[in-house]
């Protein structure tokens, strides 16, 4: 019995980082692997955690859609819950939104925390006190309290992380398609499901691992994007230009008002175009962004030049597939 279960174990953990894994199994393995309590009765746990990674995989091959996967990580969330809590253990795991001091106590559920597309912009203290921005959109699971050899974290969406160095526990943010491990350092993470994957370094250096154990160390200033089919070419960019998500204030320094509007756009999850003659003016100053799109266009508009239109047409939006 105690070798079909080892078995069944390692059947499950060597399909983790397979292209065919469904998500959900995967967030599991990271709270199994890194949030469970160990005085937890772990062969029952994983015995009915399993069960419930197969059901989930059965109703993943009927229905794909995005607003289904977001019901389904709900429904799990709160299943995960429930075992835990029906076994008394105590667990570290949870959709976090803000820093919460280590507590020894039992796992409750209003623990697990699920960050929406309508949600703001959240700043967390990771328990390491690393400074973590998490986008609109996003989930991060991370244990209440780090283990002795490690930092891990797991993301679906978007975050910056400004990492408290600790050469004894290097840090590790684990995406659906690739891993990144720091010691200290300033980088983001951009793994949102329907969009190309990336990781774009301000600061120290990094070594970014794909599925198929392909890595590849970066420098400030780079950013690289990850596929299905692997990693992609490193590019040198204006790496400060790729977290102005995480700062409500943008310091513009003469860049096209077409970039600015992209970048606008991805904030809010909009596709903003211009005429060509508006977009190649140039734009400096500070911009300050709130939760209003139109509030932000308005601001623009209010610099163009007296030569350019400035009515409300100047500004197209179109809301994104």
């Amino acid at each position: 019995m105690e070798k079909s279960q080892t078995v069944n174990q390692e059947k499950l953990a060597s399909s983790a980082f397979s292209s065919d894994a469904d998500r959900t199994e995967r967030k599991l393995h990271f709270v199994w692997d890194e949030c469970q309590p160990s005085e937890m009765d772990k062969g029952h746990v994983w015995a009915k955690t399993a069960e419930k990674i197969r059901e989930y995989e059965a109703q993943v091959a009927v229905r794909r859609t995005r607003l289904r996967h977001r019901w389904l990580t709900r429904v799990l969330c709160g299943a995960a819950a429930l075992w835990v809590l029906w076994w008394g253990g105590r667990a570290f795991y949870r959709w976090q939104q803000e820093s919460l001091p280590f507590l020894s106590k039992p796992f409750e559920a209003d623990d697990v925390v699920c960050l929406d597309k309508d949600d703001a912009v959240r700043l967390v203290l990771l328990p390491d006190s690393t400074r973590m921005w998490v986008n609109e959109g996003s989930r991060v699971v991370y244990p209440r309290a780090f283990a002795q050899g490690r930092r891990e974290i797991f993301v679906e969406g978007e975050v910056y992380l400004e990492v408290t160095r600790d050469e004894a526990r290097p840090f590790v943010v684990r995406t659906d398609d690739f891993v990144v491990e720091v010691l200290g350092t300033s980088f983001d993470v951009k793994a949102y499901h329907g969009s190309p994957d990336a990781v774009t370094l301000l600061e120290g250096s990094v070594r970014v691992e794909d599925a198929h154990r392909q890595t590849v160390v970066m420098q400030p200033n780079e950013r690289l994007e990850v596929t299905g089919d692997g990693l992609g070419k490193k590019e040198q960019v204006d790496a400060q230009a790729y977290v102005r998500w995480a700062h409500k204030v943008w310091v513009l320094e003469g860049e096209p008002l077409r970039e600015v509007l992209h970048d606008v756009g991805e904030l809010y999850g909009v596709e903003i175009t211009c005429d060509s003659l508006v977009g190649a003016e140039p734009f400096y100053g500070k911009l300050y962004v709130g939760s209003n799109v139109s509030q932000v266009l308005d601001a623009i508009r209010l610099t163009l030049p007296d030569n350019l239109p400035a009515n409300e047409e100047v500004f197209r939006i179109k809301q994104k597939n």
